[in-house]
């Protein structure tokens, strides 16, 4: 039985509904204080204090804030890590070779799909995501490489084989789709200040997903350019010598 069952004497599905309803009630603070403040300077008091909870009860569902933290980026990835690799079984499953605007279209249109835990959805997200990499929450990294880094490495392995640059360096292409990442997490994450001046300027409106679809080949050209690097050094590292 529900532990607060036992000690309320609380019938079994009522304590299971209180019990959910105090989990998202946390999520939805973290998310919000994560996005706003970030991570190192959210306090778990101020967590509970604005979600009306006790500290014991972030204990008992994520039992630090670290575990907080996971769980919050894993609601948002399972479903999308779940769909992309679908997109990607089919792919391989019908032996089709994706263009890179064809895969980015497939990433674009998941990332708009994020929107099942927050009224912001993805830019929520991508204000959690810009966070952690401005914080260097290196735990946050292991954990992403651990549970989504596979589909994530078939996504990346199929955008470079789709790239007519197979002589192109690891450690271009290593920065190449950084920067790509960085396009998409600084256009989504300060989307409400860029679609505040667009009406100033412009008088007009966009969507989110518009923007979405803008970046596509914006990032394509980006990856699809030859490549630059000449420096022996750089031209000869690489992927995972260092382990």
């Amino acid at each position: 039985m529900h532990l607060y069952a036992l000690l309320f004497n609380i019938p079994w599905k009522s304590a299971m509904k209180a019990s959910e309803k105090t989990k998202e009630r946390i999520y939805t603070a973290a998310e919000q204080l994560f996005a706003e403040k970030g991570f190192t300077e959210t306090s778990l008091r101020a967590i509970t204090a604005k979600a009306g909870v006790n500290l014991a009860a972030v204990n008992y569902h994520f039992v630090s804030k670290e575990g907080l933290i996971k769980a919050i980026f894993k609601r948002y990835l399972t479903d999308f890590s779940l769909e992309l690799e679908k997109k990607l079984n089919h792919y391989e499953q019908k032996n089709i070779t994706p263009s890179i605007e064809e895969l980015l279209s497939v990433f674009m249109e998941l990332i708009v799909s994020i929107k099942t835990h927050s009224s912001k959805g993805v830019v929520t997200f991508m204000r959690l995501l810009s966070n952690a990499l401005l914080q260097k929450q290196l735990f946050l990294h292991e954990f992403m490489t651990n549970d989504f880094g596979f589909i994530f490495l078939r996504f990346g392995l199929l955008l470079r084989n789709a790239s007519t640059h197979k002589n192109m360096s690891d450690v271009e292409w290593f920065w190449r789709l950084h920067f790509s990442l960085g396009t998409v997490l600084l256009n989504i994450a300060s989307i409400d200040y860029f679609k505040t001046l667009m009406k100033q300027e412009f008088k007009s409106s966009i969507r989110t997903s518009q923007v979405m679809q803008l970046m596509i080949p914006y990032i394509t050209a980006g990856l699809s350019v030859g490549p630059t690097i000449t420096d022996p050094d750089l031209l000869n590292a690489k992927y995972g010598s260092a382990c």
